[in-house]
């Protein structure tokens, strides 16, 4: 998605435009379903529709506030500013996930003494509360 607001912001010809919308579809469709996925590998079975009523909610909190929110921007100081800031914002996630990573793949090595099939079982249990 990162790519694809750089585009759009960046944009000076109408297929300029059309390729960033285009990388927006395709990102959009890859990468919601994959954080649902990745949502639903949190907490333990009994709790899953819990964390995936709790994930969905939040998004459609952000999909309410954040049109506000960044047509208040687009209005205010032009739409490259607004298309460029939201790519930019998009960094934080991406950071976020990645940290994510790294502390499940230590804590797993630390818990299995680093046996690869042993961490894939530990990462995927419900025994990644520490993260």
């Amino acid at each position: 998605m990162i790519p694809s607001f750089l585009v759009i912001g960046s944009s000076r010809h109408v297929i300029q435009l059309y390729m960033g919308l285009f990388l927006y579809s395709l990102s959009s469709g890859i990468v919601v379903p994959c954080l649902t996925t990745l949502a639903s590998s949190f907490g333990p079975p009994e709790h899953k529709g819990v964390t995936l009523g709790i994930f969905r909610s939040i998004g459609s909190l952000a999909r309410a506030f954040g049109p506000l929110f960044a047509s208040a921007i687009f209005w205010r100081i032009g739409p490259t500013y607004c298309y460029i800031g939201g790519g930019v914002l998009f960094v934080l996630p991406l950071c976020a996930m990645f940290k994510l990573h790294r502390c499940l793949i230590s804590n797993a090595k630390t818990q299995t003494n680093g046996n690869k099939s042993d961490v894939n079982d530990f990462i995927t249990s419900e025994k990644i509360k520490s993260c």
